[in-house]
């Protein structure tokens, strides 16, 4: 029998990490002034087919987002822990703005980042 430490619920983690990449998000818009890189910006380079939008995602938006990237790629749940990492490593030491027309871009590398180190070790 498995316990809850040795398996991981990939669903629950990445609830909890959209809760944690929320808070991240709404801190990083109010301090950070920096305007985002072209590269990472959603008015420039649409992500979805809704387009970009200047209001902070909800918490249930940044999961459905994380969920389908990690189910479809068969990420597993111990890369969320280290994309919550690379994600603050991103809003502390860099220029690329973490805000609400960044944030998949910025999460969509994070993950393949977090998926490849983690595949490696």
């Amino acid at each position: 029998m498995k316990t809850t430490i040795d398996v991981m619920d990939r669903l629950e983690t990445l609830r909890y990490t959209a809760i944690a990449l929320r808070i991240i998000l709404y801190y990083s818009t109010e301090i950070n002034e920096v305007p985002p890189l072209d590269m990472f910006n959603e008015h420039v380079y649409a992500f979805s087919k809704e387009g970009p939008s200047d209001s902070i995602p909800s918490t249930n938006e940044i999961y459905e987002f994380l969920a389908r990237i990690f189910v479809s790629e068969d990420v597993q749940a111990d890369c969320a822990l280290l994309l919550l990492y690379l994600v603050e490593r991103v809003v502390v030491c860099s220029d690329v703005a973490f805000h609400p027309h960044t944030w998949r871009r910025v999460l969509f590398t994070a993950t393949i980042l977090a998926s490849k180190v983690s595949s490696t070790v």
